[in-house]
């Protein structure tokens, strides 16, 4: 796991999901260094005018991994701690981390993290590329440091 005292390791190897196939699970891990201040993450929101009320699914990860600070499944784990969760834009309700994709079960598809929130709880979930990703998906993306 790539936390220590305040950083975020998002050059290691990222927890593997029970949902992604357990021989070979991951298909794409990008890694983004060390993250110093876990406060610089922000979320962004990868749709254009006349996109409409969602995206292919292909299409938004292709947007989500072409943004030059998204962040990958070992921020995810660090943000999915409750300990974390103010580190966390407020005015967001769903942050997919994107720079890592999942081989969604042994089917060869292809999954990614999300977090979504139920009140004052967020809640991990995974999502499917090959669904719909709504106006209200957000891409988790580091700010650049002060």
């Amino acid at each position: 796991m790539g936390m220590v005292r305040g950083f975020i390791n998002c050059d290691a190897d990222p927890e593997i999901p029970d949902w992604a196939d357990q021989v070979n699970p991951i298909l794409k891990h990008i890694k983004r260094g060390v993250i110093d201040d876990p406060s610089r993450i922000t979320a962004e929101s990868v749709f254009r005018d006349g996109d409409g009320d969602s995206l292919d699914g292909e299409e938004f990860i292709r947007r989500a991994q072409a943004l030059p600070s998204s962040a990958n499944a070992c921020a995810f784990d660090f943000y999915t701690k409750p300990e974390n969760w103010d580190y966390l834009p407020k005015d967001v309700d769903v942050i997919v981390f994107p720079q890592t994709e999942f081989r969604y079960y042994s089917d060869g598809s292809r999954g990614v993290w999300y977090l979504y929130r139920r009140g004052a709880k967020w809640r991990r979930h995974y999502v499917w590329v090959g669904n719909q990703f709504g106006r209200t998906y957000r891409v988790a993306v580091f700010r650049p440091p002060k």
